[in-house]
């Protein structure tokens, strides 16, 4: 049934992928997994964020969190940004070179099926999305907020302080020099 499926409306996708497509969404469909994921996603970003830059140097650790804290906010908001376009749209993420976990892009994502609203399979595309937008919102919040930290330290390092310092993080973060 999965290989007629596969040739007559997946052409030229193998059933192999269209099978771990339909199962990789049907186990994301649950909301427990979506806490799972949104909670580990927080929780890791803690973890080696804010206590890795406490950890690094705790003498300086306002001045880290501060930063972290900006590049949270940043992170944050690219992320939304981001997830909401793959969420609407489905494809690439920004940013990102695989649009799924595994590096596998989704058969269910390569194909746009006819009857739109009352076909089923595109309901199913959207498990995969959401924890596609999970996880752009948690990547680009740790990246950013990683970035701001590095850029921060640096800054430090070069011995500016103040507005001085803020400046200088500010072009290493949009490479204006």
């Amino acid at each position: 049934l999965l290989g007629f499926v596969a040739r007559s409306i997946f052409k030229g996708i193998p059933s192999s992928e269209l099978a771990w497509s339909i199962w990789y969404n049907g186990i994301l469909s649950g909301y427990n997994t979506h806490i799972r994921n949104v909670s580990g996603n927080t929780f890791e970003l803690t973890a080696t964020g804010f206590l890795d830059t406490y950890a690094r140097n705790p003498a300086e650790w306002y001045f880290r969190t501060e930063a972290a804290l900006y590049g949270t906010k940043r992170g944050f908001a690219t992320g939304i940004r981001e997830g909401v376009q793959h969420f609407v749209h489905g494809g690439g993420i920004i940013g990102r070179t695989d649009t799924e976990k595994f590096g596998a892009v989704s058969a269910l994502e390569q194909k746009r099926f006819a009857g739109g609203k009352i076909n089923p399979y595109n309901y199913v595309k959207y498990a995969g999305r959401i924890l596609a937008f999970e996880d752009t919102v948690n990547f680009h919040t740790a990246y950013e907020m990683k970035s701001t930290v590095v850029a921060a330290e640096m800054a430090a390092a070069e011995g500016l302080t103040g507005e001085a310092a803020e400046k200088r993080q500010t072009e290493l973060l949009n490479r204006t020099d």
